[in-house]
């Protein structure tokens, strides 16, 4: 996965504010035999130009299957490649994922507004 691993979210130390992303939408690992997904391992961020940003938990191995790990990888590594070329299309297909081992789990405007989602980002790092 070629990422800035170890980077974690930080808006203030980057002069980022919280109030410039316009929506998100948070993805969560489901297995094959699962009933639920998994936690949340994946955030996009839309800023109000429409620009993605991606954060991704450390420890997605973790909670990911062997079987699954090709496909997340590769997922992970094609995400910023297809949001500089059409940011608004993969944040819609993002934000309707409901079968397979990667599923929308929650959407929103605002994730300061969701105090669990605001913790996860202080430890995800940037994609």
């Amino acid at each position: 996965m070629t990422s800035s691993a170890g980077q974690t979210l930080n808006w203030e130390s980057e002069g980022e504010s919280e109030s410039l992303h316009q929506r998100f939408c948070a993805l969560a690992y489901k297995a094959r035999e699962a009933e639920q997904p998994s936690p949340i391992f994946l955030i996009a961020l839309e800023d109000k130009s429409g620009k993605l940003g991606f954060l991704v938990d450390p420890d997605w191995h973790a909670v990911v299957l062997l079987e699954d790990r090709a496909y997340i990888e590769a997922l992970l590594d094609d995400l910023p490649e297809r949001a500089r070329n059409e940011p608004a299309i993969l944040f819609q297909q993002l934000a309707s994922l409901e079968v397979g081992p990667v599923v929308m789990a929650q959407i929103g405007k605002q994730i300061s507004d969701h105090s669990l989602l605001k913790e996860k980002c202080s430890r995800f790092v940037k994609l």
